[in-house]
């Protein structure tokens, strides 16, 4: 069996640890059904700062039973092939990954043609093995949101995708409510699932607090969903839950500095601090004037910062202590390795 791999490739896109965040702004069914809207919210989460943009692809008949709220609800808001292939050049224009969560096998087929880069698996669809072990067949990444899963279960998953040698893939931490308060986020999964995991792990986000993406990103994750709209007044879908372009825009750029200041796990002095370092550390100074031949003590040796930085360290203190003076010395002159003689012993 092949090693799982620690990044996974989206449209030439690298994602994994070490590698910007790939932002995806979730459009869904917020378009409502209208191309016109659907373009609008591609250019919109361009501007905005999105990576990429993703879709939901469903056939009512065969994901829902009529009597569901959700029959109600993704009825009359699909695209054509012909539309989707639009949506994808416009992205292609704007240098956009476009993607979608198909939730049935007529969506999946669809989705083969279009010839995507990548779907989404919802946590709705978490179990839905069938369609699940169909979409690796497809030969492209998959994104796995994993909200009202145990850990248990989401081994099960990775353990069947991986005895099926499929290793193209990413997890989201994500907590199915809508919205789910902040205190419910549980953003210190994100990490855990990162020890346990070899993948990529992520964030599906439906928390409003404006810091629930840039405090994902600090807990670890490398892919962030967040629902997007343009007018969260709007009636239906996930408009309630989203953020408007102006509120994404934020969000963006809190990530972007996020990412910044997070750096990088080691830890070294910046070019800056070394430049800085030797106006500002201490060192060996005569405390007061010493005579040639006079020992050093805890009295007569000083730790001071300089203008002129020579000398010993302090961490050389007690390897001076007792030595003797090689010259005489003035107050606040820094006592260097040369100036140092050994002890007389009697």
């Amino acid at each position: 069996m092949s090693h799982p791999k620690h990044t996974i490739t989206i449209d030439h896109r690298i994602i994994g640890d070490g590698h910007p965040c790939l932002i995806i702004a979730e459009i869904g069914i917020n378009h409502d059904g209208c191309l016109t809207r659907a373009h609008e919210m591609i250019e919109a989460a361009k501007q905005s700062g999105a990576d990429a943009v993703k879709f939901q692809t469903v056939d009512p008949d065969a994901s829902y039973v009529p009597e569901s709220p959700s029959y109600q609800a993704f009825s009359g808001k699909g695209f054509t092939e012909s539309q989707y292939r639009e949506l994808i050049a416009h992205c292609r224009e704007l240098n956009m990954i476009f993607f979608t969560t198909p939730g049935d096998f007529p969506s999946l087929r669809l989705c083969q043609h279009l010839q995507l880069p990548a779907l989404k698996i919802s946590s709705g669809l978490f179990t839905n093995l069938p369609l699940i072990l169909e979409a690796t067949r497809l030969g492209i990444p998959l994104i796995i949101s994993t909200g009202m899963s145990y850990l248990w279960e989401i081994s099960r998953l990775v353990t069947t995708l991986e005895s099926q040698h499929f290793f193209e893939f990413a997890l989201l931490h994500c907590v199915s409510t809508y919205p789910v308060a902040e205190e419910k986020l549980n953003l210190r999964a994100i990490e855990y699932l990162k020890t346990i995991f070899p993948y990529p792990i992520g964030y599906s986000n439906h928390c409003l607090h404006p810091l629930a993406c840039s405090n994902a990103v600090a807990a670890g994750a490398c892919i962030l969903e967040q629902h997007f709209t343009l007018d969260r007044s709007l009636p239906n879908a996930d408009h309630s839950i989203s953020m408007e372009p102006d509120a994404f825009a934020v969000m963006v750029e809190n990530v972007r500095s996020t990412e910044k200041m997070l750096g990088r796990a080691d830890k070294r002095p910046t070019d800056e601090e070394l430049q800085a370092k030797d106006n500002v550390r201490r060192y060996l100074v005569a405390n007061c004037d010493i005579t040639k031949g006079q020992p050093f003590n805890s009295v007569n040796v000083g730790i001071k910062r300089l203008v002129q930085q020579t000398g010993l360290t302090p961490e050389f203190h007690e390897f001076v202590l007792g030595k003797r003076a090689g010259r005489d010395m003035n107050k606040n002159e820094p006592i260097r390795l040369y100036d140092l003689l050994e002890p007389e012993w009697h």
